[in-house]
């Protein structure tokens, strides 16, 4: 059966999902408030130092790692609910730039990704519903800066001036880009979202987040752990004079979902893309069907 859609498109690449009738959909989100920690606190490993005492919630894992050696978190996600957003400096490296998780909650997430060591670095995703295999959709999270690192880019710090320098007219920018992983091979798809970008020709454009704001990452697809890396326009011999921490809150990965290259194997045909007009979907197996259409947007 070939169905068309006709509707003002503008040119856009798009994504089509396509259900079963016998497939099992669900969305998770890990949220974070059903584990316990002490007011103004958080758990970042050194109880038992140089493993990985990470967390599961909702249907991620979360490793971390604290260095006895040099007695610090290393690198992975800590949990926290520390609201303080007046100490700018290194010693706060768990509170975020919004002072409470998403939507006022109590519990969020720090996230320092270091890449040498991988093991502790991707978010994993575990099976659900039980025993289905570790794989689901990663919607996305939400996002805000850590204090530490909005502290350094609004004001600068000991490494550097502050964004946009004295001028504002330096095209400075902090952004993460998560990369999903599928038995155990890199995709090829990526997801990029700006912590803080200063390269608009009128200065009143730029900006620092400082509000939980939404990260879509359903362009990565199917994938059953993903990895953040930190790119900024300040650096130094080192690597980035920006703190590379950021914030997270309400994960949300979907189950029983299939991206588009998976469909088409499966006798469904979606053309033309881009479509302007018209977006034509052939399938052989149209019963019960539903068919998400989204933009690349």
């Amino acid at each position: 059966m070939i169905s068309k859609i006709t509707t003002a498109l503008h040119a856009f690449f798009f994504f089509v999902i396509i259900l079963g009738a016998n497939a099992q959909s669900s969305t998770q989100v890990s949220d974070f408030e059903d584990l316990l920690l002490p007011a103004n606190g958080y758990v970042n490993g050194s109880a038992s130092p140089m493993v990985d005492t990470g967390f599961a919630d909702g249907s991620c894992y979360f490793p971390t790692f604290f260095d006895s050696s040099f007695g610090l978190w290393d690198r992975g996600y800590a949990l926290t609910n520390i609201v303080d957003t007046v100490n700018p400096n290194y010693t706060n490296l768990y509170g975020c730039a919004a002072g409470k998780g998403y939507n006022g909650s109590n519990n969020y997430i720090s996230v320092q990704p270091f890449s040498y060591l991988l093991t502790y670095s991707k978010l994993k995703v575990l099976p659900f519903p039980t025993g289905s295999n570790n794989k689901g959709r990663f919607d996305g999270m939400y996002l805000t800066n850590s204090f530490y690192a909005y502290s350094s880019m609004k004001n600068g710090d000991f490494l550097e001036t502050k964004f946009g320098d004295s001028t504002g007219n330096r095209p400075d920018y902090f952004k993460l880009v998560a990369r999903g992983y599928l038995n155990g091979n890199l995709k090829n798809d990526s997801a990029t979202f700006y912590l803080a970008d200063y390269r608009f020709a009128d200065n009143g454009q730029d900006y620092i987040i400082k509000n939980w704001t939404w990260f879509n990452c359903e362009n990565l697809g199917i994938v059953d752990s993903v990895y953040f890396e930190m790119r900024s326009s300040r650096n130094g011999q080192f690597g980035m004079n920006t703190p590379a921490f950021f914030a997270i809150d309400n994960v949300t990965i979907s189950y029983g979902t299939e991206s588009v290259t998976e469909i088409i194997n499966n006798n469904t045909a979606v053309y033309p893309n881009p479509a302007k007009e018209m977006l034509y979907i052939n399938t052989k197996d149209y019963t019960n069907t539903t068919v998400s259409i989204k933009s690349i947007n």
